[in-house]
């Protein structure tokens, strides 16, 4: 009686073994997207903003950008755009509070400009700054002159006015705060920037909030482990350009993997995505389709357009929220 009851305590240990394990592979077995069951859509456009030409025409593109900013807000219209380092890194500080970097020359005391500053104004405002030896306020009145240009009051600058730091300090503040009130409305007015990294381009200077590098792949087909840390220390999504054949195969295949949640890869071999471990990398541009998940196929397509003609584009659509990812992306 007792060799029954072990034999039918054996057989039962064994079932639940088996039928475990059989579960088990069906489960694995299974390809169901980590997205939600919500509508999404199935083709995304972003559009790619040109970079600035020359120094002298920021002001003019973020005065662009910030009507663009005003008319999304007004007529909800949703737009993913795609920038470069510069402008990205231009826009963080405007968010913070701050002046755009090629405009530090103009905030700093006029006393204790450098030579080669004074030089740079000395031709910038030759109207203003005159004779071999200028005096500091002629270097502080061109500091003025510039940000009283930027405010669109230039007709209101006083040649004959004695103008003290304190000036300079008020104009500023004007501007910070006229820049201030637009960046922040581009999250209401439904406007998601993305930076471009070019791998022809190296720059791990990047000050931003949210980017502690701008450390791109390597062209030449070698990552490095360094590289691939730095790389995935971005907090938000980036496009990745100009990546060499060697390292898109590789990243592709899965031979190593940056820990970003979302980076989009603009390339000529492959479009779709890939996910794995709760990070997707979307390929941009390529003829080769491939989908993760057979029942989300998903593209995205790069558009460039000058921010003159972007309101008459359609809307992007909400990428990051349709997509609903596992892990927060920011």
């Amino acid at each position: 009686m007792k060799k029954s009851v072990k034999v039918i305590i054996l057989l039962c240990i064994i079932w639940l073994l088996y039928g475990c394990s059989q579960f088990e592979l069906k489960k694995s077995s299974e390809t169901v997207a980590p997205m939600s069951n919500q509508k999404y859509l199935a083709s995304y456009m972003f559009y790619s903003l040109p970079p600035l030409t020359s120094k002298n025409s920021e002001n003019d593109y973020f005065n662009s950008l910030f009507k663009v900013i005003k008319y999304s807000e007004q007529n909800q219209k949703q737009y993913i755009l795609v920038v470069d380092s510069s402008i990205y890194s231009d826009l963080l500080r405007m968010e913070n509070g701050e002046l755009l970097k090629d405009e530090e020359i103009y905030e700093c005391s006029a006393s204790d400009l450098t030579s080669f500053e004074q030089l740079e104004l000395r031709k910038e405002f030759p109207s203003i700054i005159s004779g071999n030896t200028p005096l500091t306020e002629e270097y502080l009145c061109a500091q003025i002159y510039y940000f009283y240009t930027v405010l669109n009051k230039a007709e209101q600058f006083d040649t004959a006015k004695e103008y003290t730091e304190l000036d300079k300090m008020e104009a500023i503040k004007d501007i910070l705060g006229y820049r201030y009130h637009y960046l922040n409305r581009y999250k209401k007015a439904h406007l998601t920037f993305i930076q471009e990294v070019d791998v022809k381009t190296i720059s791990n200077t990047t000050k931003a909030k949210m980017v502690s590098s701008t450390i791109p792949l390597s062209n030449a087909g070698y990552m490095s482990n360094s590289i691939i840390m730095k790389l995935s220390k971005y907090r938000e999504p980036i496009v990745i350009k100009s990546v060499g054949d060697s390292d898109l195969n590789a990243l592709f295949n899965g031979d190593f993997q940056l820990k970003n949640k979302l980076v989009f890869i603009d390339n000529l071999k492959y479009h779709g995505y890939t996910y794995s471990e709760g990070i997707y990398n979307f390929y941009i541009g390529g003829s080769e389709a491939f989908y993760e998940y057979v029942n989300r196929p998903i593209d995205v397509t790069i558009v460039p357009v000058n921010l003159e003609t972007l309101i008459q584009k359609p809307n992007s659509g909400e990428f990051f929220s349709d997509l609903k990812f596992e892990s927060p992306i920011i």
